[in-house]
């Protein structure tokens, strides 16, 4: 049986895990290693100046005190044994989807899989109440039963968001591109019982733009949304188009 590799940036008590677990164990072996705490909007960070403990609680099941990306990393370079076929992140309580990947914990940690070339994705639920997590469960299942199936290639990485409705009202599925959200991000400033101030950097999602083949217009549409991310940062475009200019000019004070 094919072994599973799950994580989240919820942590243990994350809510979207047990559906998770439940329907991936019907289709593979399943290792969970998830934070100790919540880790939203971390990224894509690594612990490197701090010792990492990993707590075992079950006989599959592992606390990390890191980041969701330590928790994939640690997990296939040091505490799993045997190979992993696939990398699940999440599920995730909330969107993750346009801007939104830049900074998720929980889409790291599938970007964490794919460089170190395991088949991965992130699922997100589009929620603010959070009732439908079996719909997004029961389509990580399928996700992962076609790519376990597949043998898909190297580095696959995708972000995948599920409307908050039964998987009886969801329409259907899309191969999307990253949609554009915009955020109300204002800094408030409090102070401690010191007399000090600090700071807490928080926001309102005020909208995204509904852009026809986007994931932000599959989910308005009651649509799964199934991204395909690449792991390199790389503009292509830009680079074909003016690399011999910018690159000549660049060059001018240094001699040949």
């Amino acid at each position: 049986m094919k072994q599973v590799l799950i994580t989240n940036d919820d942590g243990i008590l994350g809510v979207g895990l047990p559906p998770l677990i439940k329907e991936i164990e019907g289709i593979a072996r399943v290792v969970v290693i998830v934070p100790d705490k919540e880790r939203s909007a971390v990224s894509h960070s690594l612990t490197l100046h701090d010792p990492v403990r990993a707590r075992k609680i079950s006989r599959h099941t592992y606390v990390l005190s890191g980041t969701p990306a330590d928790c994939v990393r640690f997990g296939i370079l040091g505490l799993i044994k045997g190979k992993i076929s696939l990398v699940i992140s999440g599920i995730n309580y909330g969107p993750n989807m346009g801007n939104d990947v830049v900074y998720s914990g929980t889409v790291a940690a599938a970007r964490e899989g794919a460089l170190l070339e395991i088949p991965s994705f992130a699922v997100s639920l589009v929620t603010k109440t959070g009732r439908h997590f079996a719909s997004a469960a029961r389509f990580a299942r399928t996700l992962a039963k076609f790519i376990l199936k597949d043998n898909a290639k190297e580095r696959c990485f995708f972000n995948v968001n599920v409307p908050d409705v039964p998987f009886n009202k969801i329409k259907g599925v899309d191969i999307t591109a990253l949609g554009k959200r915009i955020y109300d991000d204002k800094i408030h400033t409090r102070k401690d019982p010191y007399g000090l101030p600090y700071y807490w950097l928080k926001g309102s999602i005020l909208s995204g733009e509904n852009i026809p083949g986007t994931d932000i217009f599959t989910v308005n549409k009651n649509r799964i949304s199934v991204t395909p991310l690449i792991v390199n940062n790389t503009d292509n475009e830009y680079l074909a188009d003016h690399k011999n200019k910018i690159q000549s000019r660049l060059n001018l004070p240094f001699k040949k």
